[in-house]
């Protein structure tokens, strides 16, 4: 399986780039006991570290709009 790049944007505005490897889903639970769950990238450093991203701050680097 071929990995995809991608840029990460933290939440101070800085970017990264990392390695995509697959969508996923995340849940936040509340006190209540209720909770949302949403989609997710699953990404890798170069460091060798793993996270969790939600999709809005991920942007894949070799989209045709990204080579241009």
């Amino acid at each position: 399986m071929k990995l995809r790049r991608v840029e990460v944007t933290d939440l101070g505005g800085g970017k990264r780039e990392a390695l995509f490897h697959q969508f996923g889903l995340d849940t936040l639970g509340f006190s209540d006991g209720g909770g949302v769950s949403f989609s997710v990238a699953v990404i890798e450093y170069s460091d060798g570290t793993a996270e969790l991203v939600p999709l809005q701050y991920i942007r894949f680097l070799d989209s045709p709009e990204a080579l241009a």
